[in-house]
């Protein structure tokens, strides 16, 4: 992600509204000329940091985060919050990481067994999970996942806009 916010200090990236959306299909991109552009001036990578630091840089931006994503977990994902243990995506042993996506906020859960979710979007399209996003149950780390769910506290990153 790193190198993504690097290229897009140089390059720019144009508003949501300008794409032609996802279509799971090879195509050719269309051209972003003389349309407006986004820079960022920096990058920050913040590694292993509590929901606390988290939330704080939430309410300034979403974030680019790295999770280990275990794929059948996620393809048959639907609706409501996800545990660690219902993913089996957490090894206290291991901190890898395979899958990038966008937090983008934070709310109070349904379910009894947790109090608070990450609300995040991933890169499936809108046909996937609740319209493209999908919720991770972000209360305090445990043992089973001392970087919350799939990770999702192990690496944090964001374009800085000075």
């Amino acid at each position: 992600m790193l190198d993504a916010y690097s290229w897009l200090s140089t390059n720019g990236i144009v508003k949501d509204g300008d794409y032609h959306g996802y279509r799971a299909q090879k195509d050719q991109c269309q051209s972003t000329a003389g349309k407006d552009k986004f820079f960022n001036t920096n990058q920050i990578e913040e590694d292993n940091i509590d929901n606390r630091r988290l939330k704080q840089i939430l309410a300034r931006q979403p974030v680019g985060v790295a999770i280990h994503s275990n794929a059948a977990c996620l393809t048959s994902y639907s609706h409501g919050e996800i545990k660690a243990e219902e993913c089996d995506c957490n090894d206290a042993n291991t901190r890898d990481v395979n899958h990038g996506v966008t937090l983008i906020g934070y709310g109070k859960s349904s379910r009894p067994d947790c109090s608070e979710y990450w609300l995040i979007k991933n890169s499936w399209g809108p046909d996937w999970g609740e319209n493209g996003f999908f919720k991770f149950c972000s209360d305090v780390n445990t043992v089973k996942a001392p970087q919350g769910t799939c990770q999702v506290n192990s690496f944090i990153q964001y374009p800085t806009l000075d």
